[in-house]
Formats: C-alpha cells, structure tokens, sequence
C-alpha cells in the first residue's frame, strides 16, 4: 500500500476570510485508506456493535493503488459487509475518491455526515455557531473527526457537539494535525489539550499515536508558502509535521465539560472550579444547544468526579 495521504488535503486558499473551512474546488476533507484499516480493527476488538456513523466534515477516501483497493475491500468484508460493492468504482483509474458515505454503507453502516458543505445526504451544520441540533443527541456509536477540528476557528465547540451525538460506551474517533502543517488549518492541538479533554470527560483511550507526515510535491501547499514571509524566520524553523490518531470511548453518559487550563484552589469546596466549569457551558446554554438544568447536571457530575463538595443550582434567571 502506498504510504498514507495526509488527512484533510486541500489546496492552500491565501488572504480570504475565513468563516467556515474552506476547500479547494473538487476537493474535500478525506481519508487515507490505512486509517480506515486501524478503525475496522479497533471496531472489532472492543466490540462495538451499533452501526450508527456520523462524520464531523463531508469526507471522501482516496484509492491511490491496487493495494489500497484490496486493502479497502477487506476493510468492509471483514465489518461484515459487502466486498463487491464498489467493485464497478474501484476498477477505474488510480487514484480513486469514493465517498465516506458509500465505503461505510457498503460495510454495513447507517452512515450520516454533518458539515457546512451543501452535498446530498449532508445535515448542515456550522460549528462556528456554537447552535446545534439537539434531536441528533445519543444517536451515534460512532462520531469520526477525520481532518475537520483544524480547520475551525474554535474547535471546541466540535467536541462539544462530538460528546453529546455519542451514545454511552461508543467511539470519539479523531485524526488531526499535531505539530507542523504551517498552511494547513487554524490550530493544531496539544498532547496536553488531548489529555485534558480525556480526564476532564472520563474517556477511556482506546488508541492514541503519532503519524509523522513527509512533504511531497502532492502535498506541500499544506507546509508554508510565500505569503507567510510576514513572520520573521519561520522559513528558518525546522518543520516536523506529524499528526495525532487518537480514539475515546465514551464510558460515562454525563455532560461534557470543556477542557480548560487554569491553576485551580487546593482548598475549599470547589465553587470555584463550578463557577469556571458553568461559564465555559454558558455560550451553549445561551445558543440553545444545552439546556440550562443539563449544565448544571454536568457541573456537578464534575464536582462529584473530583471529590468536590460544592453543589450547584440552576441559576434563577433560567428557572422556567
């Protein structure tokens, strides 16, 4: 199999505004085959046997040879679908861009995706909102972020929403730029972030890795370019591009809490680690996407995690 493509591809767009993620024209966010590889394989040991998908991102997954071909049919054999099914696509010239949605259909799942994108099959949303649909809510046992959390301003709120579509004991899948990758997206989070979402949420880690990332000629728009010459000696600086696969399962069903990065009291009844935790809720209650009692559920499943005497009430002024 050739080595893997870098998630997210796309073609550096420079000097527009920037408000939702932006693709080159034909090109989407996507897979790279062996990823999908890694996900069957931790699918069948932890046994996970909804068949509920939802992608953060419209995807697609790129075929660039025979070995990626076989590689993929096994992939959908071995989840216990069909591997024929896209027998009469994959006979065509390589590379090959199959949509998600008919690689995990033809495996066997009911698949979904969410994105500002206007393709068919797609529920619009826009992450930049911070207002979600909360009728989408528990219904997933798996939510996949392939390359789509980088390129927002303000990704939290995508882990926000990725906590509350997963049910209870199903997979947060995650594959984004960890260091490097100067042009590609707007963040590239920290082992430190990953680690603070993980104890703060109570996720257990099924997988977690580093995926060094070369530059080559199909891909080097995503490492630097003329127009960020303004940064004085960034073209100096030794770039080493790698990103992160890291898989949660959600074994608690309590609310999410944003990981936050603050020296908190060591003594006293915690107000005032509820006080920080409410705040961070606040702009979702605000929007609608939370309501004001299941804050306050979260603050103090929080507080109870910690060992965290405080308890907190819903505020008056969101008393119906």
């Amino acid at each position: 199999m050739t080595a893997e493509a870098p998630i997210g591809s796309v073609s550096p767009i420079v000097d527009l505004p920037v408000r939702h993620r932006m693709k080159a024209s034909g090109n989407r966010m996507g897979y790279a085959v062996g990823s999908l590889v890694h996900l069957g394989q931790i699918l069948r040991s932890t046994q996970i046997r909804g068949r509920h998908v939802i992608d953060l991102g419209s995807q697609d997954v790129t075929i660039f040879d025979e070995g990626d071909a076989e590689s993929l049919r096994r992939f959908i054999k071995e989840l216990g679908g069909d591997p024929g099914a896209l027998n009469a696509k994959l006979r065509g010239t390589f590379p090959i861009i199959i949509a998600a949605a008919e690689i995990f259909t033809a495996a066997g799942f009911v698949y979904r995706c969410c994105d500002v994108d206007r393709r068919p099959g797609t529920v619009y949303v826009d992450f930049n909102t911070l207002a979600f649909d909360q009728s989408l809510y528990g219904q997933f046992d798996l939510v996949m972020n392939a390359g789509t959390t980088e390129h927002l301003p303000n990704p939290l709120a995508a882990f926000f929403f990725m906590h509350y579509l997963c049910r209870k004991d199903g997979l947060l899948y995650n594959e984004v730029p960890l260091s490097g990758w100067f042009n590609h997206g707007l963040n590239n989070l920290t082992p430190k972030f990953w680690h603070t979402l993980r104890w703060m949420n109570s996720y257990k880690v099924i997988s977690a890795m580093i995926k060094p990332v070369g530059v080559t000629p199909a891909n080097d728009g995503n490492f630097g370019g003329k127009h960020l010459d303004f940064i004085e000696n960034l073209s100096d600086l030794e770039q080493r591009s790698a990103s992160i696969q890291i898989i949660f399962q959600k074994v608690e069903d309590r609310g999410f809490v944003p990981p936050f990065d603050a020296v908190l009291p060591e003594t006293g009844d915690g107000k005032v680690v509820a006080d920080l935790v409410w705040a961070s809720l606040l702009p979702f209650v605000t929007l609608g996407s939370l309501s004001p009692a299941a804050a306050v559920a979260s603050v103090n499943s929080f507080m109870s995690m910690q060992r965290l005497s405080y308890r907190m009430l819903v505020p008056m002024e969101y008393l119906p």
